[in-house]
C-alpha cells in the first residue's frame, strides 16, 4: 500500500461511523492503550458502542499525520460530554478536552492491524485504573 493509501486509511478512523470497522480492521486488530487492551475487530466493535453510548457527542478533529511503510502516526484532539455508563463513570455531563496520538500498522491487505492510541479521552473520565474487560 502507499503512503497516501494508508494514511487515508487512518484518517476513515476518525470519521466516528461504527459502520465502516468492518472495512478499515483486520479480522485480528490489536488496540493497546493506558486504559485499553483490545484483540479482535468484534470486540472493537463491542468497545466502540459503549463508547459512543457513554460518549455521544465525541467528536475527533484530525490535526496531521504521517505515513513510513507500514506504519502511520496521526495527532488528534478529541471533545465531548461523558453521559456515564462506562467503566462505572459518576461524571454525568462532564465535558472534555484532549489531544493525543494514534500510531497504526497497516496490514498487506489493507486494513488497521495494530493501533496504539494515547490521550484517550476515557482516560479523563474512567473511575478505574486497571484495563478494560470485555467479554
Amino acid at each position: 500500500m502507499s503512503q497516501e493509501v494508508n494514511r487515508a486509511l487512518a484518517r476513515r478512523y476518525f470519521e466516528g461511523n461504527r459502520c465502516v470497522a468492518d472495512e478499515i480492521f483486520d479480522a485480528n486488530v490489536s488496540c493497546r492503550d493506558p486504559v485499553v487492551a483490545i484483540d479482535g475487530a468484534d470486540r472493537l466493535k463491542r468497545f466502540f458502542l459503549i463508547l459512543r453510548n457513554a460518549f455521544p457527542d465525541l467528536h475527533y478533529v484530525l490535526e496531521k499525520g504521517i505515513a513510513e511503510g507500514d506504519k502511520v502516526v496521526n495527532c488528534f484532539s478529541s471533545r465531548g460530554t461523558c453521559l456515564g455508563g462506562f467503566e462505572g463513570t459518576q461524571f454525568s455531563g462532564r465535558q472534555f478536552s484532549v489531544m493525543g496520538v494514534l500510531v497504526s500498522s497497516v496490514s498487506a491487505t489493507g486494513r488497521l492491524r495494530k493501533y496504539a492510541p494515547s490521550g484517550i479521552p476515557m482516560a479523563r473520565c474512567s473511575s478505574s485504573a486497571g484495563f478494560l474487560s470485555l467479554p
